[in-house]
């Protein structure tokens, strides 16, 4: 289902991937995780989670609006 999410979503990949995949989308992707990281460890660990067992790359869950 997640992997059917994130192949369908146009906002993914119109929208968010192509930044995602920019030098400046890189930097914010980056900073944002880090930030994410240092203040909701648990939520992160959920996602790193979806990712894997959905066998979806994480940046594509954590940027998409499934969650």
């Amino acid at each position: 289902m997640i992997q059917e999410f994130v192949e369908v979503s146009t906002f993914l990949t119109q929208d968010l991937l192509p930044a995602y995949n920019s030098k400046r989308g890189q930097q914010i992707y980056g900073s944002t995780v880090d930030l994410l990281r240092s203040k909701f460890p648990f939520y992160v660990r959920e996602l790193e989670g979806i990712a894997d067992g959905s066998e979806v790359p994480f940046h594509k869950v954590k940027t998409s609006k499934l969650i």
